[in-house]
């Protein structure tokens, strides 16, 4: 009779194989879950950096607004590349466009990340109008 107790190599190795499969995948899911929190925070900002220029636009009152700007192409006082971090670098650009439709301004912001996450750019476009009062 053979009582020896205890597992034997190949047990032993095929568990520790199926343990090692199961930390690579638990592994790999940190490393997404840390691309999808950054995406995640790039469209709060991108939406948020665009509230913020419409509400400082609708501020001024049609009075204090100018026509001009591009939603595709820097025009000197239409744009700016704001940084939420502390950081000197620029995250995103934010752009809009003025149009003077006689009665009211039409004002449309789009901020865009100026960094890809998993291969997707974030960006938002917002319009209102304000009217001659």
């Amino acid at each position: 009779m053979n009582d020896e107790r205890g597992f034997s190599l190949l047990e032993t190795m095929l568990a520790l194989l199926i343990l090692l499969m199961i930390l690579l995948s638990v592994a790999q899911l940190f490393g997404t879950s840390v691309a999808v929190n950054k995406a995640a925070d790039d469209i709060t900002q991108v939406t948020s950096l665009a509230a913020e220029r419409m509400e400082q636009s609708k501020f001024l009152g049609y009075g204090g607004l100018a026509a001009g700007g591009s939603l595709t192409a820097d025009t000197t006082g239409y744009f700016d590349a704001p940084s939420v971090d502390d950081d000197a670098a620029a995250e995103f650009t934010r752009r809009w466009l003025l149009t003077d439709n006689g009665d009211h301004m039409r004002i449309e912001v789009r901020v865009v990340a100026t960094s890809e996450s998993q291969g997707v750019v974030k960006e938002t476009t917002v319009t209102a109008i304000v009217a001659d009062r």
